[in-house]
């Protein structure tokens, strides 16, 4: 099952792109996908979201290894 990524900051269009392309290529796990971000984004942080209520996988995907308004 493909994750949803919720991305930040969402605005930074190389961001957006570089990571929905990272999971494309194979990125399997929230850490495959961090090294790949790390290539170009080496603060980059992937955490998945595991509630117990949910079926499908949430990965939070921030640029700058937090979160930024």
């Amino acid at each position: 099952m493909r994750p949803i990524l919720i991305l930040n900051p969402r605005h930074d269009d190389g961001f957006v792109t570089f990571a929905e392309r990272a999971l494309a290529s194979g990125a399997a796990t929230p850490e495959d996908l961090q090294a790949a971000l790390r290539e170009r984004y080496p603060r980059a942080v992937v955490r998945a979201r595991d509630l117990s209520s949910e079926s499908g996988l949430i990965w939070y995907v921030y640029r700058d290894g937090h979160w930024v308004s």
